[in-house]
């Protein structure tokens, strides 16, 4: 996430998050940590594809059961807050 909120690595972050969006969905614990942490990006930018992306990994509760208190789950659920 540092890439995201230091100025001078913005155009680092969006390539990197341009190759990770171009990624195809993945139901797996770790696509949905993905899914996760890109749609944290995307709120950041105020992008709105941030909210479905973050949608799609939590609207069933596996994270929640599998990976509860990481780093990534929250910044799904921070993207939902700012929404």
């Amino acid at each position: 996430n540092i890439p995201v909120v230091e100025p001078n690595r913005q155009r680092e972050a969006a390539e990197l998050m341009a190759g990770l969006r171009a990624l195809p969905a993945d139901s797996s614990t770790g696509g949905r940590l993905l899914d996760c942490i890109v749609s944290f990006h995307d709120m950041i930018r105020c992008d709105p594809r941030a909210v479905p992306r973050a949608l799609r990994a939590l609207s069933d509760g596996v994270l929640v059961e599998q990976a509860n208190g990481d780093s990534p789950l929250v910044c799904g659920w921070m993207t939902l807050i700012a929404a």
